[in-house]
């Protein structure tokens, strides 16, 4: 499930905050350059968890409406072939031995 643009922006921010080197960045500003970049970089990986949940939701949905091609399935597959006194299925052999030459 995919997290929100803000729970991603706030682990960024906090690792900004957790580095020495980039600690002195942590301004409180809205309009401060890393906060745009948080923004930005958390958004595009909200939009592709988004994209991953879906597709995901596609293929668990394509799986569970497949034919399994299990023994069982076969099974009963063929058993729910019946053969029809009103409207018969009749087999002929056309030039059986035709191909056997």
């Amino acid at each position: 499930m995919a997290q929100t643009v803000a729970y991603w922006q706030n682990k960024m921010l906090a690792q900004i905050a957790a580095d020495p080197v980039l600690s002195d960045m942590n301004s409180p500003s809205s309009v401060a350059t890393y906060n745009l970049f948080t923004f930005v970089v958390a958004t595009c990986i909200n939009l592709f968890e988004q994209a991953i949940d879906i597709f995901k939701t596609e293929v668990e949905t394509i799986a569970s409406e497949a034919v399994p091609g299990t023994a069982a399935w076969v099974q009963r597959e063929a058993l729910k072939f019946q053969y029809s006194a009103t409207s018969p299925q009749v087999l002929q052999l056309v030039d059986l031995f035709q191909h056997i030459r």
